[in-house]
């Protein structure tokens, strides 16, 4: 029976001393060039995207607290504007409060409307649509927007949130 042995210069070597023997170690180090990147972007981008999904859930928290509040806060005279603008006022302090600061009251919109029961016609009623079956009770309408820029290593985009909430009102004549 014959046996297999192998070349005198090989003999007790590893696979990686006789890939070095050969001069094949370079190979490591530029599929590493080529990984790498691809890696770090990945990792940024989940990073990032983690930070844009914390700031989104914060806003859409923070405009839903602002609606319920501005839903139960009291107000004399609906029909006095300079009430309302009073109310609005209370409703967007409690949004940024709330939110810690990361929501200026430029990228609020608040309104306290009487609803039609259908779309939202204009800016004065945030674009916000009515909840079901509320023609002709007054609605609390509040949206807010929010940016945030998401990066990841050789790409770079900002989103902007937005926001919608609309809520009946409770308080009216009592």
């Amino acid at each position: 029976m014959r046996s297999f042995r192998r070349p005198s210069d090989q003999r007790g070597r590893s696979g990686r001393q006789l890939a070095s023997a050969r001069g094949d170690g370079g190979v490591a180090l530029i599929e590493l060039a080529i990984v790498l990147p691809l890696l770090m972007c990945l990792v940024l981008g989940t990073i990032t995207g983690g930070f844009a999904l914390a700031k989104k859930n914060g806003l859409e928290d923070a405009i839903r607290e602002g609606a319920r509040f501005g839903a139960t806060l009291k107000i004399d005279d609906v029909t006095v504007q300079a009430q309302k603008d009073a109310w609005a006022e209370k409703v967007m302090t409690r949004i940024v409060d709330f939110s810690g600061g990361s929501i200026a009251t430029g990228d609020l919109c608040v309104a306290l409307i009487v609803s039609s029961g259908s779309a939202p016609a204009g800016a004065g009623n945030c674009f916000v649509k009515d909840p079901a079956n509320t023609a002709g009770d007054y609605v609390v309408r509040v949206r807010g927007t929010a940016s945030h820029k998401l990066e990841a290593f050789f790409f770079s985009t900002t989103l902007t949130f937005d926001a919608p909430v609309a809520a009946r009102y409770e308080r009216l004549g009592g």
